[in-house]
């Protein structure tokens, strides 16, 4: 998480916007990501994998909102949670997520409704204009601490913008 932190500061520093990068600063687009996640809580000592999908709608190249849904496998149970996201790009290779998560109880693995505060970064190497993949770190705050770190591909689907 840190390493993350410590790239968005040099992102910032750098200058780099996204949005300076494309031809129109009023495209919006739609951004599908799939990943690949482990999981660690310190505080129960338990790792867990699992996969996530985030749909996202960009408003602008740099700022955009949508929902994350982690499917994350513990013994025979599957653990959902869903988030709603803030998304920011202060760079063509970094994205910055972060929203309230709800994690929806599952019997005796997990026996009660939490809201958690969900915080993510993601660095993208782009391959095309659609098309990126990468690596993320976050973190799921409550009570309790997760921390969470995988690799994801991400399609995207631009819209023009009107005038």
């Amino acid at each position: 998480m840190l390493i993350g932190y410590i790239y968005l500061c040099m992102g910032m520093a750098m200058g780099q916007s996204y949005a300076q990068t494309t031809t129109a600063d009023n495209e919006s687009a739609l951004e599908l990501i799939v990943s690949g996640i482990t999981s660690f809580s310190p505080s129960e000592d338990k790792t867990m994998v699992g996969s996530e999908v985030h749909l996202t709608y960009w408003v602008t190249p740099k700022w955009g909102g949508g929902l994350s849904y982690s499917g994350k496998f513990e013994d025979s149970a599957v653990l959902s949670d869903m988030a709603l996201l803030g998304s920011w790009n202060p760079t063509r290779w970094l994205t910055v997520n972060t929203g309230p998560n709800f994690a929806f109880p599952h019997g005796e693995v997990r026996e009660k409704f939490r809201l958690e505060l969900y915080m993510e970064t993601e660095f993208n190497w782009r391959v095309s204009e659609k098309f990126h993949w990468g690596v993320f770190t976050g973190t799921v705050v409550s009570g309790e601490v997760e921390i969470a770190a995988g690799i994801h591909l991400g399609f995207e689907f631009p819209f023009q913008g009107t005038e």
